[in-house]
């Protein structure tokens, strides 16, 4: 089971998301940040790993929103996963004031109004949960 975080912070024009671009046998394009569940493992001991490895950072007690579930077949398409059928558990965690992630070409913010292009087709899906739990939070 996929866990996807939406890492969120403001911006000048409203809130912008951490991406990173990732290029493997699966996917080639941009992401949010996310991991599998792997057995013995809580959902909350997998968005922490995500927080420090994914993401760069340690935060003393991070707070994760749940957004939704959603489910993705086997496939190329947007509502699909290359990879498989999967149940995603979308979160958010919005970054503290100061906390400073690593950047650089392949790890970067983006307005939520304005995403790169060559997003995982399915992500775009998530990206679309985000704006909208965020409109109406």
């Amino acid at each position: 089971t996929p866990i996807e975080l939406a890492v969120i912070r403001d911006g000048k024009d409203g809130p912008e998301v951490f991406m990173i671009y990732r290029e493997d046998t699966y996917f080639v394009g941009w992401h949010i940040t996310g991991s599998v569940i792997l057995p013995g493992r809580t959902v909350d001991f997998v968005l922490k790993d995500i927080v420090i490895r994914e993401v760069g950072i340690s935060l003393p007690k991070p707070h994760f929103t749940f957004v939704r579930f959603r489910q993705f077949m086997k496939g190329n398409g947007p509502n699909q996963s290359s990879r498989g059928h999967e149940v995603s558990l979308i979160h958010i965690l919005y970054l503290p004031h100061g906390a400073k992630i690593p950047l650089d070409a392949k790890r970067c913010f983006f307005p939520l109004q304005k995403l790169p292009e060559h997003i995982l087709p399915h992500h775009v899906v998530i990206l679309s949960d985000i704006k909208e739990y965020l409109a109406h939070s």
